[in-house]
């Protein structure tokens, strides 16, 4: 049987990423970031570093092709480390401010972590940044229990896409299936994709073993108007509830019924 990576819920790490529409100067992101910076071991953070330029930096040669140089640094990372294993990163770059963790526990838990760690540097710059895009990105993922070959998706999701054969849904081999779409008005249109990918792997005692992930990205985008920073909380709230509705719609009732997801609670 398909059994999600944890008990409680499949999620394996949570991504948003808020992109400017210009760099931002050098200057401002170490200010805006400096307090947050500062009370990084009080926030959980073990390490704080430089981060390189999210701008690629091409340099030409004559007679030679055109080669990318080492990127300079241009902002800064706190890691939190687990085991010796990254399990959570915020990242102050010039085009863009993220945050990303693998030890997801409840959407408010995470709401409370962006307000004390991500959002007052990200407020600091409100007034001489233009935000470009926000983009929510989640990894869920399902470990078949048992021979590759019997692990039938049918049992785990809604509905299976069309052109994938029957066989091969029933556990003969792996596939992908990687879908898009945008929603929304012209202005201000929302991107939706969902990609689900059956692979084999191997567990920890070596053994083969198949696994079916879910990957689920909202990201608000755009055009000439820029996004209000005022709106953000609202923002990335229904973008949480519309990220979770694509990913239950795609479970079975069975499964959604044991990660306890309501989707009338979403919709």
């Amino acid at each position: 049987m398909w059994k999600p990576r944890h008990e409680a819920h499949a999620i394996e790490r949570v991504r948003l990423l808020f992109t400017f529409r210009e760099p931002i100067p050098s200057k401002v992101v170490a200010k805006s970031s400096y307090e947050t910076r500062q009370q990084a071991s009080d926030l959980g953070f073990d390490a704080v570093g430089p981060a390189e330029s999210s701008i690629a930096t091409i340099k030409l040669q004559a007679r030679n092709a055109p080669q990318t140089e080492p990127s300079a640094q241009n902002g800064f990372v706190m890691r939190r480390h687990q085991d010796g294993a990254l399990v959570e990163e915020i990242g102050f770059r010039d085009m863009v401010y993220g945050y990303m963790t693998k030890t997801y526990g409840r959407w408010e838990s995470l709401v409370a972590r962006l307000e004390e760690a991500l959002l007052p540097a990200l407020n600091n710059i409100s007034d001489i940044a233009e935000l470009d895009a926000v983009k929510l990105e989640y990894w869920d993922s399902f470990v078949f229990e048992g021979d590759p070959l019997e692990a039938d998706v049918s049992k785990l999701l809604s509905v299976v896409d069309a052109a994938i054969p029957s066989g091969v849904r029933a556990g003969s081999s792996a596939w992908h299936s990687h879908v898009g779409w945008f929603e929304g008005d012209e202005e201000s249109p929302t991107l939706i994709n969902r990609n689900i990918d059956v692979v084999d792997t191997s567990n920890e005692e070596g053994q083969n073993m198949r696994s079916l992930g879910i990957y689920t990205l909202v990201e608000r985008r755009s055009k000439s108007t820029p996004i209000d920073f005022q709106g953000v909380q609202d923002l990335i709230d229904g973008m949480h509830n519309r990220s979770l509705l694509l990913f239950g719609e795609s479970l079975s009732e069975e499964y959604r019924n044991q990660i306890g997801i309501n989707l009338e609670a979403y919709k």
